[in-house]
């Protein structure tokens, strides 16, 4: 459930627009396996005389830049993943917009599960698993309990026997 705030120097036509949603919501879901159908993309644009890298504004440099934030769920995915999603949105950005400067930032935000959520729900609280009736799967953790156990034990019997 990525959250994706993308913030650009200069307006974009609509086709652009579009066409960028698409493709952010493409890698967040092929590359760090994201639910489309829970994917937000917010598109706003600034003005480029007001946007300044090096204390040149961009309209004086004639340039482009953009500023991505991305919000998704602590722990879901891999550093490599991260930064090969990082690479990949940065090349889509280069392809759309018209002479991207390379101070292009895009920040992946992992936030903790307790304090991240939609629809009145932590993420935490829809990684519990549950039951039709809406209690608490108690075999489910009983067993995964046990998975832990047993992989905990072999551990320790392994070290004991060498």
């Amino acid at each position: 459930m990525p959250y994706i705030s993308v913030q650009l120097s200069s307006p974009i036509d609509p086709m652009t627009a579009d066409s960028l949603a698409q493709g952010i919501t493409h890698i967040l879901s092929n590359d760090l396996g994201k639910k489309e159908e829970l994917t937000a993309v917010n598109i706003t644009n600034s003005n480029s005389a007001q946007w300044y890298i090096g204390n040149r504004s961009l309209d004086t440099r004639h340039e482009q830049s953009a500023y991505v934030d991305i919000k998704i769920s602590e722990g879901s995915n891999s550093k490599n993943e991260i930064k090969n999603a990082i690479a990949k949105l940065y090349e889509l950005l280069n392809h759309e917009l018209d002479n991207l400067s390379e101070v292009s930032y895009i920040a992946l935000d992992e936030v903790d599960q307790t304090n991240w959520g939609y629809g009145g729900k932590t993420q935490h609280e829809r990684a519990i698993k549950r039951t039709e009736s809406g209690a608490i799967d108690t075999a489910f953790y009983l067993n995964k309990g046990r998975k832990e156990r047993t992989v905990s034990f072999s551990s320790i019997f392994k070290r004991i026997c060498t």
